[in-house]
């Protein structure tokens, strides 16, 4: 259906662990203007179904129809990336500026504002996310960190702590609320 999110199949492992599946056939349907929530343990691919809908990734099989394709071309829309995109992915070439891309074997003038929050995400562990956020640019006052279980989290907020104490960081917890 026009406008939904489709995961037809969809079978996916990370290229830089390719003997191990994150997904094995999933299906499911979000039709505009539904909410759904992803709900499962730390590794059980919620993150990585939002990095396929972004295309940072392509799925090993199956098709991911999505609302890229129905909104890229409108100039009202923004198209936020958050974090990393592969070379040559469509993500990647939307944050690189193509005026044209292929989308599901289809090509579509890009109109819409491409944005990026390079700041805001990124997904690795312990040593790569203490090693990326050195590399970050721009100020950096306040940092929520959600990485894994909670004793996780606060292991990563020390160390953090020590290397970058001019800057704050917290842990998130469940359904906080804080002001900016």
């Amino acid at each position: 259906p026009r406008g939904a999110v489709t995961f037809d199949q969809v079978r996916f492992a990370y290229p830089s662990i390719p003997d191990r599946r994150v997904l094995d056939g999933v299906s499911f349907v979000v039709q505009p203007g539904e909410r759904v929530a992803l709900v499962g343990p730390s590794g059980a691919g919620k993150t990585s179904v939002f990095q396929l809908i972004l295309r940072f990734y392509d799925p090993e099989s199956g098709r991911i129809l999505h609302h890229l394709r129905n909104n890229v071309s409108n100039p009202k829309n923004i198209i936020l990336f958050v974090g990393y995109c592969a070379e040559n992915t469509l993500g990647w070439r939307l944050r690189e500026g193509h005026e044209r891309v292929h989308i599901l074997g289809e090509e579509f003038e890009v109109k819409a504002e491409i944005e990026t929050l390079d700041s805001f995400s990124g997904h690795a562990d312990h040593d790569e996310l203490i090693e990326w956020y050195g590399k970050v640019t721009g100020p950096k006052k306040r940092v929520f960190l959600v990485h894994g279980e909670p004793e996780r989290s606060q292991i990563l907020q020390t160390a953090l702590q020590m290397q970058h104490p001019e800057s704050s960081f917290t842990v998130a917890t469940f359904k906080q609320t804080v002001e900016l």
